[in-house]
Formats: structure tokens, sequence, C-alpha cells
């Protein structure tokens, strides 16, 4: 009778233990993205998701918190002129190797930018030099004044990464699927359906669910905290969640191949782009999205309430004979255009060459030249705006390298670059529109959907404060907390 007492005791006991330390396990956030893989190197095209994990886990000097600049892991910033700005990179500030921050990692990161990536680099053609006075200084001279130098430089593209890493990855890229950066977050797993994140100090652990799918079963929303998927049943509230609708307009655009010979000729892109009907791609995707109306997405700087040229062009051209292609082909940048959408376009298309048949991109860091390579008509991708300013789309119209569908345009380029020095708001909106006009002018792209806002479904017992406030990719995961109860 005693050893089966005894035995029972320590059952007892280590029932006890075993629970203590459940109860001091730290809570785990489960938050689903809509991705078959994340790429965490900024030089690539990034989709929402990878967006999302890159801001838990990279810093920058400055940073965009809603609409205003504040500091990042500079401790200050001081313009010696109006053309040099002295930035002091905090002396606490580190990265997840535990080794500090110095000038010498930041001009490597703008260096690896500036020359790997396809797009938002114009603000390098803005500087004459980046020198480094001391370890933790940064000089930047402007070749003169721009206004929104430092609106741009805290925008979400511009995060700082060790030298040493960078120099690796160049010859290992396999390296970015667990980055030495310098967010308050640090890769812990990186596989083909998971994503953990462990806090450096503060904050709950984040463990993103990979899923290819961009909507699941309300059954299934138990399974997670925070959640931006669909549901597949219509619902008006669900049961311990909150429903937050945030402005994010997200804007899908069609490109034609101006390497191909057909395509060269200004009339047959008019004529074609005039005899598309997008109808079916918005039954696609029902309320998420509308039928866009000009090249930026409602809410952007530049953005106007009207089809304008793009209704002239239509009806000059749409009479004009469709040009005569056998097998059209279009590609999908597939960060770009989830599966489950993919059909919608096809039909469309399908409207005007029965055969059409699609290629899928995967290969987000040069996909403007395997497009080309493909040899397709079209390509489907899309575009959004980080600052809520036409310059973070335009850009993309106004480089060379960035030319993914041929389209050159040195006069764009100049352009666009020129808007950057304009201080005026209604004089800047009045310039974006004058490039806008030129390159629907062109027929070389055409915008088709854009969906406006992302509803997030968020777990009643969290605290998310500021979520919201700003695009969801760009909301720090360290901020939840859960709520005390009484």
């Amino acid at each position: 009778m005693g050893n089966i007492l005894k035995l029972l005791f320590k059952v007892f006991m280590l029932f006890m233990i075993s629970d203590s330390v459940l109860a001091v396990r730290p809570y785990v956030l489960n938050i689903p993205l809509h991705a078959t893989q994340i790429s965490l190197d900024p030089a690539t095209v990034q989709d929402v998701s990878s967006l999302w994990v890159s801001r838990q886990i990279n810093c920058q000097l400055l940073q965009l918190q809603g609409a205003a600049v504040s500091l990042g892991v500079a401790s200050e910033v001081s313009y010696l002129s109006p053309k040099k700005i002295l930035i002091t990179i905090n002396k606490n500030a580190s990265f997840n190797d535990g080794s500090p921050i110095r000038a010498e990692d930041v001009m490597a990161s703008y260096n690896y930018l500036q020359n790997s990536r396809l797009v938002f680099r114009n603000i390098f053609s803005w500087i004459k030099s980046i020198e480094s006075p001391e370890s933790n200084q940064i000089l930047i001279e402007l070749n003169q004044p721009f206004p929104q130098f430092l609106d741009i430089l805290s925008a979400p593209h511009y995060s700082l990464f060790k030298k040493s890493f960078l120099e690796k990855a160049k010859h290992n890229p396999s390296l970015w699927r667990y980055p030495i950066s310098c967010g308050n977050y640090v890769v812990t797993k990186n596989s083909s359906s998971i994503v953990l994140l462990k806090p450096k100090k503060e904050g709950f652990p984040i463990r993103f669910h990979l899923i290819n799918s961009n909507q699941i079963p309300l059954s299934h929303l138990n399974k997670y905290d925070i959640s931006d998927l669909a549901i597949t049943e219509k619902v008006k509230g669900v049961p311990e969640y909150n429903i937050v609708k945030i402005f994010d307009p997200y804007q899908i655009f069609l490109g034609l191949n101006l390497k191909k010979k057909i395509w060269k000729k200004k009339e047959n892109r008019c004529s074609f782009m005039s005899q598309l009907n997008s109808s079916s791609i918005q039954k696609v995707y029902a309320e998420t999205a509308i039928l866009a109306n000009d090249i930026l997405p409602p809410g952007t700087m530049g953005y106007q309430n009207s089809e304008g040229d793009l209704e002239n062009i239509k009806y000059k051209y749409s009479k004009k004979p469709l040009p005569k292609i056998e097998d059209f082909c279009v590609a999908f940048l597939a960060v770009s255009v989830p599966d489950v959408y993919r059909s919608g376009y096809l039909s469309m298309l399908k409207k005007l060459y029965p055969n059409a048949m699609q290629k899928i991109i995967a290969n987000t860091g040069r996909f403007g030249s395997e497009f080309i390579g493909t040899q397709c008509d079209a390509i489907i991708l899309g575009f959004k705006s980080s600052t809520f300013d036409g310059y973070g789309i335009l850009d993309a119209f106004s480089r060379t390298d960035a030319g993914y569908n041929g389209f050159l345009s040195k006069k764009i380029t100049e352009q666009v670059k020129a808007s950057q020095e304009i201080t005026s708001s209604l004089m800047r909106f009045q310039q974006y529109r004058k490039i806008i006009r030129e390159i629907e002018n062109e027929c070389t792209i055409l915008p088709i959907v854009v969906a406006p806002y992302r509803e997030i479904y968020i777990r009643d017992s969290l605290i998310t404060p500021g979520i919201g406030e700003v695009p969801l990719d760009e909301y720090y995961l360290g901020n939840v907390k859960r709520k005390i109860k009484a």
C-alpha cells in the first residue's frame, strides 16, 4: 500500500511539474500566410507575405510609423546643409549574432540594394557620396536638395544587414533563409510550411504557417491568432474574433512584351488593351477587389478617380483589328497573383485568343529577363506603394533595368526623378499625372484590378495597438499583448 501511495505521489508531482512548465511556456502567435515560399532577400521582388516576415526581422536607419518618419537604429539625424545629412547609429544597436551595427554595414547594405535590386533604386541616383566620418556615423551628400529623401529612406525597402553576411550571401543565396539582420526577431526555422521567429527581447514567438490558398473555411480560423485570409463562408461576425479593415491597396497590371515584333507596334498594343474585358476577373476576386481605373491605386498620391486617357484610348482603338496570334501566352508572376485567381485572367484572355495558355514565373529576382525569355506575349503582376506615394509605383517605369516588358524611356526616367525635387504636393501631383499620361498613351501596361482593403481577423484575447494604422506588412507584431483576465 505504501509503495502504491509513493507511486501516486510521484505521478501527481510529475503532473504538477509538467503543468507548471506548460504554464510558463511563452504564448506563440499563429498566423497564416498565403505563400508557398518566403523570400527574405530585399533584392528580390517580395510578395506581401515576405514583406510582413521581413518587417519583424529587419531594421533600418529610419522607419515609417504611420505617415511619420521616426528613428530606427539611428540615434540622431542632422542636416549640416540642405545637401549634407549626418546620421548617427545608436551605440546599442546590434545584429542578431550580437555584433554591433557599424557604418560599414550600412554602406554595404545600400551598395547591395543599389547593385542588386530592380526597383526602388532611384534614391541612389540622388546621392553624390556616402562616407563614414566615424565607425557609427554616415555622412550622405546629395546631388541637390531632395525634400522626399528621408521619407523614401524610411520606407521598408532599405533594411540593414551585416557586411560579412552580404559578402557570403552573394556566393551562397541560400543563406537568405536565415539572414543576419538587426530587427527584434530572429528566424529559427524556415521550411516549406512553417517560418518560426523568436524574439530577441520582448514579444511573443511567431509561427507563420505557409498555405497555398487565399481563403480558409470558418472552422479553420480557430487555429490562428491573426489572419487576413478570406473566409469561404459569408459571415458578418465571428465569435471570439475582432475584425479590422485595413486600407492597403494592391494593384494588378497586365504588361505586354515589347521585345516581340507584334507588340512593337503601338496600334497593336492599344487595340488589344482596348478590347480586354476584366469583369470576369472581378468575379473571381468577388468582394475583395474592384476594377482599376488608373495606373496608381486609390489612396496614393497622384491617383485620379477617372479613367481619363484610358477611356480615350479605348474609344480610339476599340474598332481597330485585333493582332492575329495563334498561341497567345501569358506569364504570371507567382508572388503577385495567387493560383486561385489565375483562371479569371486566362478566361479574360481566351475571349480574345481562345488558345491562350499560361506560364508561371517563380524567380522574383530577375523576373523581367525571365519573362522576356519565355517569349510570352503578356505578364500579370502586382505593385503597391508602401508610402502611399505615386513614386513607389512610377519608379518601376523609370529604370531601364526595371523595364521588365521592354518599355524603356529616358524621358520618363528623368520625369520621375524630377518629381522628387518638388516640395509642393499639388505640383508633385501634377507631375505624376503628366508621367501617367505618357505611360498610358504608350499602351504598354494596363491596370486590371485593385484590392483596396485587407480584412484582418484578430483573436479577441489579444491587444494589437496600432493595427490598421499602417499596411499589414508594415505592422510590427512585437506590439501584440494578451489581455489579462480579471
